[in-house]
């Protein structure tokens, strides 16, 4: 390590590698963004990533923009005046407030509360039955076959 005086320029040397390495990182992730909506508005899919192994598909169509994520899928409003945390990520909260106004941003705020509040319910539920399955929010229910008191098998969704 290479010392002047009283300063350690070794670690000084470290650090300024490593603002200037997040520095790039910032710089190529706001490139990658600002392709994606290039796309988007050029009415081309989008691939956004979730918390799950496949990514959403953003799309824009007309006036519509719309996401295959839970959230916007499930809000109780018409498609034009939908939006989701993805569509506000990419286009930007402006954006997004600008297209759906307070309301529609009100509206995907609460169906993501509501959809949080329900995924931790189940997640209790499963707890206290010593199922630790984890999450169930963007699940389908899972078929189970059980036989009733003939022998005949039925299928169930629990």
């Amino acid at each position: 390590m290479l010392s002047f005086g009283n300063t350690n320029v070794g670690s000084s040397l470290i650090a300024i590698n490593l603002l200037t390495t997040y520095e790039q990182h910032l710089r190529n992730a706001a490139s990658v963004l600002q392709d994606k909506l290039v796309k988007l508005d050029a009415g081309e899919p989008v691939l956004m990533p979730g918390s799950g192994p496949k990514p959403y598909v953003l799309q824009r169509k007309g006036n519509v923009y719309s996401c295959t994520c839970s959230i916007w899928r499930s809000i109780d409003e018409i498609e034009q005046r939908r939006t989701c945390k993805h569509l506000r990520q990419l286009r930007g909260e402006k954006a997004e407030t600008g297209r759906v106004g307070e309301d529609g941003i009100r509206k995907s705020d609460e169906k993501l509360k509501e959809l949080l509040e329900a995924d931790m319910r189940i997640r209790q539920m499963h707890a206290a039955q010593g199922n630790h399955s984890g999450s169930m929010l963007g699940r389908r229910p899972m078929e189970s076959s059980s036989q009733d008191s003939a022998g005949s098998k039925r299928q169930c969704i629990p």
